[in-house]
């Protein structure tokens, strides 16, 4: 296993479900790009307190750039920020910084924190094949952080700032992987048969091995 610090991999994310849009009196689906998201138990998912409606082609962009899914079971997993789905086209949430250049621990800095642990979680974005976040190539580390302006008003010379966030969160995904699915086996045989949901077997297979 490639040396990194301790943390888990929790269980998959449910898929979302769609419901279909409103129908009219002759029972044919209304014209309507816009569907309502929603999670099949035990009724609607609200999102903010209130229910919110998507352009679907833009929840799907959305899910392939950064991870996203759209509605989670009760039971705990990965925080997957469904709440940043409801931005408008070019709204990005103000995040305060103290004098030390850190994120100030209030609800903007905990959503930016959240979302970088889904970006770095998504081998799309940082792959896992790597010795540690010091050898995750820039252009993996520059995908990132054009990924956080899209979301998140952040100035530039935050950047550092903000990859050293995301090298934080990177280390805790690999740690808690390497506890929970690596640790509790005795051998490799058995540590491949336990892989972590969401990583592919050759991935699994080069950090065991």
């Amino acid at each position: 296993m490639a040396p990194t610090s301790p943390s888990p991999f929790s269980s998959q994310p449910a898929l979302s479900t769609l419901r279909s849009p409103p129908l009219t009196s002759t029972g044919s689906p209304k014209p309507d790009p816009y569907f309502l998201v929603y999670c099949p138990y035990p009724d609607k998912k609200k999102v903010g307190g209130i229910e919110r409606r998507y352009n679907i082609q833009m929840v799907a962009q959305s899910m392939l750039e950064s991870g996203l899914s759209l509605c989670q079971t009760r039971k705990r997993g990965p925080t997957r920020n469904i709440g940043l789905l409801a931005l408008r086209p070019g709204e990005r949430i103000l995040v305060s910084f103290n004098e030390y250049g850190q994120v100030v621990n209030e609800i903007k800095g905990r959503r930016l924190k959240s979302y970088l642990g889904t970006l770095v979680r998504n081998q799309h974005n940082v792959p896992l094949q790597v010795n540690g976040w010091k050898s995750v190539i820039v252009d993996d580390k520059e995908k990132i952080w054009a990924l956080v302006l899209e979301k998140f008003d952040v100035e530039e010379d935050r950047k550092d700032n903000i990859l050293s966030l995301a090298g934080d969160k990177y280390r805790s995904y690999r740690s808690k992987m390497k506890a929970t699915y690596y640790e509790p086996w005795a051998t490799n045989d058995e540590r491949l048969r336990h892989k972590p949901p969401l990583v592919s077997d050759a991935d699994w297979r080069w950090l065991v091995q």
